[in-house]
């Protein structure tokens, strides 16, 4: 079947002067998305990606408002000929991100499909058709297991393994050497701890080159020296000139677990830890996630020691956290320092900006808002939980920031925005992720599943660069 092309919106660019692909080469991106592996690879050739597919029309509309000299498919992956599509050009790179939801730890105990988990069989179609001198496939870690199902579904554990097996041997009896190894995107400067399984495949003779990581821990000693860089973390990435609303006196009441949860965070991220002033000088902030009532985790502090501190207001303070919702399943996660990248993104909307406002000379009304707040962390936290920090007799709750007692009078929250989102992952602020090239609006949820489903672009630069960058290099030569 011949799948339509959406030929480039302007003529195919010429090859850069400093590309890293050879003239006449080209790139394919298979299940395309938003993005985000076009995004990389685009930044390491110096030039866009000459094929996109996805059969997600919303999704590749947003690939073609940001990647104009592109030809796109919005066809599924076997409805599109590699040598048709190909034309006769050389293939650089086929680059792929079969659907990882059913492989994925996450799934639980719903049942699999054979016919998704399959879809990663098409990048072995690729190789037997137009040879791609580099493939690369991305996937959760779980894609090792890929094997058998039985009748309900549900991977055959004694099985486990063996598809997988048999799809590497497939590319190695085509002629491909194959490695694999998981990534982290943070250490090549995205804001995001999200880890993939990466596999690369080449033909041409070459050494497969993993990418030494640009990136560690603020205090890991190669940052410390100079050579690499600090991970991007949350508060790079968080705008803060958007504001929360507060908790109390809302239509739809706040459920009691999510109060329970921003106590939580509240108490491991400002009593516990000296809290942070952002840059603006008007909020302490940290993290907190929100996984369900059964959480019991702290959260997630958001930025930097307090020995950085500098306050211009005197008088009043916001702290700050970050709720993530995934239902149960984060029970006793203690969260993580905003210091560090956000974790992975999902494809739901899960994380929100939580903020709680602090006084030192509070007036009538955040005197009676500021009740409200202390019997919501005491029925949360629990009396030991704020010893040293509560005025019981007066039911309010204080809070010490840079040597100045504050009292605590409001707790607020926003969800994290999806331009946010897209920022942990890597993407540019320049990045258009609500409209499509014909102009139809992208629903916010819409963009949040999608960079949810993204490849955080700076590891597909990094993986590009080491792979294809010296081989066009000494062709040059």
């Amino acid at each position: 079947m011949k799948a339509p092309a959406y030929a480039p919106l302007f003529p195919e660019l010429p090859l850069a002067e400093n590309a890293v692909v050879a003239p006449g080469e080209i790139v394919v991106v298979n299940f395309a998305g938003g993005g985000g592996a076009s995004e990389g690879i685009t930044r390491a050739m110096r030039r866009p990606v000459n094929i996109a597919i996805n059969h997600n029309a919303v999704a590749l509309g947003m690939h073609r408002v940001n990647s104009p000299y592109t030809t796109h498919y919005i066809e599924d992956v076997w409805h599109v000929d590699p040598r048709e599509a190909a034309a006769g050009r050389p293939v650089a790179l086929a680059q792929f991100s079969p659907d990882c939801t059913h492989f994925s730890r996450a799934r639980g105990k719903k049942p699999r499909s054979k016919k998704i988990r399959g879809l990663a069989w098409v990048a072995v179609r690729w190789a037997a058709t137009v040879r791609p001198r580099v493939i690369i496939l991305e996937n959760v870690d779980e894609f090792t297991t890929w094997g058998p199902l039985d009748r309900a579904g549900q991977p055959i554990k004694a099985q486990e393994g063996r598809t997988y097996r048999s799809f590497l041997n497939a590319l190695k009896y085509l002629g491909y050497q194959v490695d694999s190894r998981v990534l982290r995107a943070c250490d090549y400067g995205a804001g995001t701890t999200r880890e993939r399984y990466f596999l690369i495949a080449r033909c041409d003779g070459r050494p497969i080159v993993w990418p030494e990581p640009t990136h560690a821990a603020p205090d890991d000693p190669r940052v410390l020296a100079g050579e690499l860089k600090a991970w991007p973390v949350a508060a790079d990435f968080i705008d803060w000139s958007i504001p929360t609303r507060s908790v109390f006196g809302r239509k739809k009441a706040i459920a009691p677990d999510s109060l329970k949860r921003f106590s939580i965070g509240f108490h491991r991220w400002a009593l516990r830890t000296a809290p942070y002033v952002i840059p603006a000088g008007d909020a302490v902030a940290f993290i907190e996630k929100a996984y369900g009532g059964n959480y019991e985790g702290p959260g997630i502090p958001v930025t930097a020691p307090v020995d950085t501190v500098t306050t211009v207001d005197h008088h009043r303070l916001v702290t700050a956290h970050i709720s993530a919702y995934y239902g149960n399943d984060g029970k006793g996660d203690p969260g993580q320092p905003v210091t560090a990248p956000l974790r992975t993104v999902p494809t739901k909307d899960r994380f929100a900006l939580t903020t709680t406002s602090l006084d030192d000379h509070p007036t009538p009304d955040t005197l009676n808002r500021a009740r409200q707040v202390y019997a919501v962390l005491m029925e949360h936290l629990g009396a030991d939980a704020l010893a040293g920090h509560a005025d019981h007799a007066a039911q309010l709750v204080h809070l010490v920031v840079n040597g100045r007692r504050y009292v605590v009078w409001d707790l607020r929250f926003r969800m994290l925005t999806a331009r946010e989102l897209y920022s942990s992952h890597g993407f540019s602020r320049e990045y258009v992720i609500d409209r499509t090239a014909d102009g139809l609006r992208i629903t916010v949820e819409a963009q949040k599943e999608m960079v949810g489903n993204s490849v955080p672009p700076p590891p597909m630069t990094a993986l590009t660069l080491s792979n294809l960058a010296h081989t066009y290099q000494e062709a040059a030569d």
